[in-house]
């Protein structure tokens, strides 16, 4: 059985889901991770197996982000997942996550350099990962990049060593109840 850790960008999935669910934005990470997939290919869940971590990255919820709070509550509670927590800091324009990122990065090249995985499916979208993804890689894990095609950078795309789309329409089939 082969060791595979997911890590999730907690904001960019909020934020797909937001976009594409507006009316079920609390979507469940694990099912997102083994559900994201177009065909059959050599990281194909089945020949996989099963996830067997999954760490959720986000910021810390506030007073104002009560429905947050709980989603990341709930996400906690169940086995095999853990929610890491970054800072947010008020911005000219809007709350911005601080931390978070660099934190998913540092775990998932720690986790690399230790060899507890084999495999690394990393929920994200953003360029800023490119550098871990290519480090891991470089320990010999496979990357296994989800996110939804029209908010995927070109360069993580061309980083990771296959890509699972998330289809928008089986995301309302990934939601959880807070």
């Amino acid at each position: 059985m082969r060791n595979i850790y997911a890590y999730v960008d907690g904001g960019y999935l909020r934020e797909r889901a937001k976009d594409l669910v507006p009316a079920t934005p609390w979507l469940e990470p694990w099912e997102v991770c083994a559900g994201s997939f177009a065909s059959p290919g050599p990281h194909h869940p089945p020949a996989l197996g099963t996830i067997d971590r999954l760490n959720f990255y986000d910021a810390e919820a506030t007073d104002a982000d009560a429905p947050i709070g709980a989603y990341l509550k709930a996400i906690q509670q169940i086995p095999h997942r853990s929610v890491r927590l970054g800072s947010i800091r008020d911005g000219k324009a809007k709350r911005k996550q601080k931390g978070v990122d660099v934190r998913l990065a540092v775990e998932m090249l720690s986790d690399a350099q230790a060899g507890h995985l084999e495999v690394a499916l990393l929920l994200a979208g953003d360029a800023d990962f490119v550098p871990v993804v290519d480090e891991v890689r470089r320990h010999g894990v496979n990357v296994v990049v989800i996110a939804v095609e029209t908010s995927l950078a070109r360069t993580l795309r061309s980083a990771a060593d296959e890509v699972w789309p998330i289809d928008p329409k089986k995301l309302s089939n990934w939601t959880m109840t807070i």
